[in-house]
């Protein structure tokens, strides 16, 4: 027997949201958004159904022939409110105020109101059988029938009393219970053997008690205010007191077997108990409003009603199972543990499945680890407790690297090359840093050049030409899976300008140097190139100074700046610091004395390659250092070299006239390949990033070799690229954004050797 409390003025058909297979409770239908109670639920089977419910003085009666998803409106009876309803063999009988009994037929769906035989409010109602009732109310209102419905009568002979009778249930016809308030606030109980006419003195409990349900003849649960729930096991003799974990009112209970049972109360209350009442565990109802009904029907499929109209039913025995799997990131060729959230209210252990994948460390754990990834993946998984079960996916994206920045720019004062300084801050799977130039559109930058993750973080722009303007350089991580980061912020070289100003002045003129805040400009001046001393400095917000008292004769301007920060490119290594930027030098209008400057012949071959040095430097020359890159060193104005193993070499030459010093850089001048039988190409051949990004540049090498041609076809054969008349070690490729897909390299040496390698572009 089952009550419920729905709320409705409707006299048509009320229909629920269907929800299937859902875990946990769910709200199966609200039949208002009034908020009328109801009274009391009951089904027959997991199909049919009745429920009652109270709006203002009537009583309504409500059915269903779909297990609950929609419900229709069957009777209604004006004034009459009605408490309880139980069903037995298809009858449905409910009671309520004024003594009111009334009867459905099975077989003619007809209601018809009884004679009780009384007219206080009755509470609950229940069959043993077919035939015999009982009935119970305030004060002391017991009823009795045998005959179906026909007649009731008050069955006692002892024993009765006048307390509240709020809930009855008998066992057998001979056996059973009423449980009640008494003195406003207590509950009390009362066994009778004997179909109601004699009744035991009533045990005495704290609290009210609101219903009562047996699982057997001798096992039986009571609920009331304070969340009380008591057990007996001698068929209502004596009663033990059960945590229940809840103080709140309970107003419901019910039994499948002597361990399986239901509780439902007041805040959207809901606890369920699979030890006979030892234990209680609270099930997630989601809603906070009063649940007064409940009814069982098998260990899974429970329903429970109350206020604002609400059905609430599960289909799990109020077990719920969700899993979310979080989406995560990772670097090129990363590793992370996937995390999953498992809310279960079950005591079943939990089976986890991941669906199969190469990069996952195990497929039945919760947080399996996931790597290495070198794409964006998704990863999903199941869990089930052998009957509920949930899942989700998370994906692993490819996390880009943080920019890098660049330390500062500077103009080399040796070569009077661009040098660009960083010192590679961010670490991860970085396979090239690319070093990029402003063009000649303004903050449209072009790559110049690659520094790998081993190198230092010094690049040298050759192809820049500090004496006719500045330049502005950006720089950029790329990691092994092609991805490339932003370009860090600019920083931008000085450029110096110097005119005549008044007889016998100097004014010099320079941009503001960018990327760093700067204090002071300092200005330097000397006779020769090498030979500069500070003479002033300026603020940092200026951009021009007048030299008012220069010497006499030919001279050297530079302006510089001095970083607060020491930038160091080389990790551990002494005397490499850089914390300076310095401009180009300009000169007051007199050619140098001296220029440094020489070639060499020949400037690529295989080891061991004997290179002839040529000194074309300009001037009286009395001293010449060369230094050929591999260690060794010269003082002969034109010296022969044996390079012994392949690399590139950069050449210098300084030269010297008595105070007069002037030096030239050649970088990777000298280019020495293994010998050709040395060369394994399918091992030596390195093409990265591959798979690349259509649009972005790749680069190419081969080992010692040195590359001759690049040709990329199509999977049909059909040449899309092709880059010929080279003589490098190492080529830079840059995609066409059009073209994706798979395609074939191929790439041949200088010694006609050939080698291809599949190449894939996203």
């Amino acid at each position: 027997m089952r009550k419920i409390y729905l709320n409705l003025l409707f006299v048509a058909i009320l229909s629920s949201t269907i929800a299937f297979g859902q875990n946990g409770w769910y709200q199966q239908a609200q039949l208002s958004t009034n908020n009328y109670s109801i009274t009391s639920i009951e089904f027959s089977d997991s199909l049919n159904g009745f429920l009652t419910y109270n709006y203002v003085s009537d009583g309504y009666v409500y059915k269903t022939s779909n297990g609950g998803n929609t419900w229709q409106y069957d009777t209604s009876f004006a004034g009459n409110k009605l408490n309880a309803l139980d069903i037995i063999n298809g009858d449905v009988y409910v009671a309520g105020v004024l003594g009111k009994i009334y009867k459905r037929s099975s077989s003619t769906g007809i209601w018809a109101l009884q004679t009780s035989g009384t007219s206080n409010e009755l509470k609950d109602i229940q069959f043993v059988n077919s035939t015999t009732g009982y009935a119970v109310g305030v004060s002391g209102t017991l009823r009795k029938t045998v005959n179906s419905g026909s007649t009731w009568a008050d069955p006692i002979i002892s024993g009765g009393n006048t307390n509240d009778y709020n809930s009855v249930y008998f066992t057998s016809a001979s056996n059973g219970v009423i449980v009640g308030t008494q003195n406003y606030f207590q509950g009390f109980s009362m066994q009778t053997v004997s179909g109601g006419q004699y009744w035991g003195a009533p045990s005495n409990l704290a609290s009210k008690l609101n219903k009562v349900c047996f699982s057997s003849a001798n096992i039986g649960y009571a609920v009331g205010n304070g969340g009380v729930i008591y057990k007996t096991i001698n068929g209502g003799g004596a009663w033990l007191l059960k945590t229940s974990g809840v103080s709140t009112q309970l107003w419901d209970v019910a039994f499948l077997n002597d361990t399986l049972g239901y509780v439902v109360g007041e805040n959207g209350t809901i606890l369920k108990t699979i030890n006979g009442g030892n234990t209680w565990a609270s099930q997630l109802s989601n809603i906070n409003t009063h649940l007064r009904t409940t009814h069982a029907f098998s260990k899974n499929i429970v329903w429970a009603a109350g206020d604002t109209s609400l059905v609430l039913k599960t289909n799990t025995g109020g077990l719920s199972l969700s899993i979310t799997a979080f989406d995560t990131s990772v670097f090129c060729n990363g590793y992370t543990v996937l995390q999953t959230a498992t809310t279960y209210n079950g005591s079943s252990t939990l089976q986890y499945s991941w669906a199969s994948s190469a990069y996952l460390s195990s497929t039945s754990i919760a947080n399996p680890i996931a790597g290495s990834l070198s794409q964006t993946t998704t990863f999903y998984v199941t869990v089930t407790d052998g009957n509920l079960l949930a899942s989700d996916s998370a994906t692993v994206s490819i996390a880009t690297l943080t920019a890098d920045s660049i330390c500062l720019v500077s103009v080399m004062d040796s070569t009077n090359d661009n040098v660009i300084v960083f010192e590679k801050h961010i670490f991860g799977p970085i396979a090239y840093y690319k070093i990029y130039r402003e063009t000649l559109v303004a903050n449209v930058y072009d790559s110049i050049g690659v520094i790998f993750p081993g190198t230092p973080g010094i690049f040298i722009d050759t192809a820049a030409n500090p004496m006719v303007q500045s330049y502005r350089y950006k720089i950029s991580s790329m990691d092994s899976c092609g991805n490339e980061t932003a370009m860090s912020n600019a920083h931008k070289t000085l450029h110096l300008t110097i005119n005549q100003g008044l007889p016998g002045q100097w004014n010099l003129i320079w941009n503001n140097y960018e990327g760093v805040f700067i204090n002071t400009y300092r200005i330097w001046r000397g006779d020769s190139l090498y030979n500069l001393v500070l003479i002033d400095s300026v603020a940092g917000n200026m951009t021009s100074y007048t030299d008012i008292n220069p010497p006499s004769g030919a001279f050297y301007y530079q302006i510089e700046i001095v970083s607060s920060y020491m930038c160091l490119p080389y990790i551990f290594k002494a005397q490499t610091n850089y914390n300076t930027s310095r401009s180009n030098k300009a000169n007051t209008g007199a050619p140098p004395s001296i220029a440094a400057a020489f070639s060499a012949n020949p400037t690529t071959g295989t080891a061991p390659l004997l290179v002839n040095f040529s000194d074309g430097s300009q001037g009286s020359v009395d001293t010449w250092i060369w230094s050929f890159g591999d260690g060794d060193t010269s003082m002969v104005q034109n010296p022969s070299h044996l390079y012994m193993n392949a690399g590139p070499y950069d050449v210098k030459l300084y030269i010297k006239s008595g105070t007069l010093i002037d030096s030239i850089t050649k970088v990777a001048y000298i280019d020495v390949v293994s010998s050709i039988e040395d060369i394994d190409l399918n091992k030596a051949l390195k093409v990265y990033p591959n798979p690349a990004s259509a649009g972005q540049s790749l680069f190419v090498e081969v080992g010692g070799a040195k590359i001759q041609k690049i040709e990329i076809f199509d999977i049909v054969g059909k040449q899309v690229y092709s880059l010929s008349g080279l003589k490098s070690p190492k080529v830079e490729v840059k995609l066409d954004k059009k073209e994706k897909g798979l395609f074939f390299m191929k790439v041949t040496t200088l010694g006609q050797q050939t080698v291809q390698r599949k190449l894939i572009i996203k």
